[in-house]
């Protein structure tokens, strides 16, 4: 994984769908209250959202190379973390059966969180885009995406739950545009979600603006910085591998063979 800044090449495919800005806004403070009657002692839902990593990718399964790292961390390092997934995956094949279209997406979204509770994610996240068939532009992901708006969806989960680190695909050409898009997404939630002027309507709905403390884009890209996390240590809860956990917990994609 590596950290990156936000790309004009990035902006130009999706001028319009946020305010951005090269420093991010300092978060505000976000204290819980308490209050005598309230449900397990606060008056806000927030501190059930709290989450220290969040993954953005475009399928179910986009997490996977991820995997041995989510389990490290979120099973035994103490920390909390989710995953968004763009599109429910139901462009792509059924090894198991006849279902296509949304009546797929449903069942990878379950392979999905299946797989996920495997890593110590418990709630996922799905924004229903559309996932159509294969390719390497960006830019007609975009148009088939119906434009940046989604850009603010991305933005109020970041809000919403709060992670001190982004980890998501790589956004430059030569891989699924999805990917790139997803990748994109997440970039622009990074530099702008710390900004009041980026989805101002949100701020109605009682959020608060919050930055990111890192952003990191996987895969790697040799030539550059790397962030390298071993997982071939064993795991103090599974009792194996991480590396292992992560191709165990694959197995519940079932739809891909």
């Amino acid at each position: 994984m590596k950290k990156r800044y936000l790309s004009s090449l990035m902006l130009s495919l999706l001028v319009g769908a946020a305010s951005a800005q090269t420093t991010p806004a300092p978060a505000a403070p976000n204290p819980i209250q308490s209050g005598p009657g309230s449900y397990g002692g606060t008056v806000s839902g927030l501190d059930l959202m709290d989450v220290d990593l969040m993954f953005i990718g475009a399928h179910p399964d986009d997490d996977g190379g991820v995997g041995g790292i989510l389990a490290r961390y979120l099973l035994d390092g103490g920390y909390k973390g989710t995953v968004v997934t763009l599109t429910g995956g139901e462009g792509g094949g059924n090894a198991t059966g006849r279902e296509t279209g949304r009546a797929l997406g449903l069942i990878r979204e379950e392979e999905e969180r299946r797989s996920l509770a495997m890593l110590g994610v418990s709630s996922p996240h799905f924004l229903g885009l559309r996932d159509f068939y294969f390719t390497l532009s960006a830019e007609e992901t975009l148009a088939k995406w119906g434009g940046p708006a989604f850009i603010c969806d991305v933005v109020r989960l970041v809000r919403v739950r709060r992670p001190e680190v982004l980890v998501t695909m790589w956004p430059g050409p030569g891989t699924h545009g999805q990917h790139q898009m997803a990748a994109r997404a997440a970039t622009l939630a990074y530099a702008t979600a710390g900004d009041p002027a980026t989805c101002p309507e949100q701020l109605k709905e009682g959020l608060q603006v919050f930055t990111p403390l890192k952003l990191y884009y996987y895969p790697n890209n040799a030539a550059d910085a790397t962030v390298k996390i071993p997982t071939d240590d064993i795991s103090r809860t599974a009792r194996i591998r991480y590396t292992d956990l992560k191709n165990i917990a694959q197995y519940n994609y079932r739809s891909q063979g």
